[in-house]
């Protein structure tokens, strides 16, 4: 069954604070608290307005904020929202019950731009194809949409149809790879440790992923 639904990662960091909580509590939420709210009336500003008014952040690409901003605030109700896991290789699914409102209250908070959702379901990625995992690792930014086999995937899980079958290996060994890899970094063998390092960045947790930065940059 094939669902006409926007998909949109959304990490859980507005304004650089955890919200992994309030995520799966009903409120998905974005940072930028001095943008104001991005509606005139009942309709989004258009993306050239918001980009004007993301000049405030100073960003090295002001382009490129708008275009997430402008992806979040545009979201429809149904659509799907996947959020990573902080401490965890787990993928929260999301699906928005209320449209982009601003919340004045919530403007020292960090996040008063929001989302209504219900939570769907809690899955790990192992689940998903090596393709759909690779698009998580380089989608850094704090929103990105999902197109194309990606977000039909996600959609398919979400609802429980169609669902893919693991195209990785199992969580549990996964974790064990990736506990040999943190020991390969401690070799004296630089070597190894790089190799280990470079297979972290591909497939391991985020702690794991800034360990092996920080190995690759001394």
């Amino acid at each position: 069954m094939k669902h006409q639904k926007r998909v949109c990662l959304v990490r859980p960091k507005p304004d650089g604070e955890n919200r992994e909580g309030q995520f799966l509590d009903g409120i998905v939420s974005l940072g930028y608290p001095d943008l104001g709210d991005l509606r005139v009336g009942n309709e989004i500003k258009s993306y050239e307005k918001i980009f004007e008014f993301m000049k405030v952040y100073k960003e090295h690409n002001t382009s490129l904020s708008t275009t997430q901003v402008y992806n979040f605030a545009t979201l429809p109700v149904g659509s799907i929202v996947v959020t990573p896991s902080i401490k965890t290789r787990d993928l929260h699914l999301l699906e928005i019950i209320k449209a982009y409102f601003f919340e004045e209250s919530a403007i020292d908070d960090g996040n008063p731009h929001q989302l209504g959702v219900k939570h769907l379901k809690t899955v790990s990625r192992a689940i998903f194809s090596t393709d759909f995992q690779k698009m998580l690792n380089a989608a850094k930014k704090a929103v990105t949409e999902i197109r194309g086999q990606n977000a039909q995937a996600a959609i398919a899980v979400a609802y429980g149809d169609d669902a893919p079958l693991p195209q990785v290996l199992p969580l549990e060994i996964a974790q064990k790879i990736e506990q040999a890899l943190l020991a390969m970094l401690e070799s004296n063998n630089p070597e190894i440790r790089t190799k280990a390092a470079l297979e972290l960045l591909e497939r391991g947790s985020e702690e794991s992923k800034l360990r092996a930065i920080q190995i690759l940059t001394f």
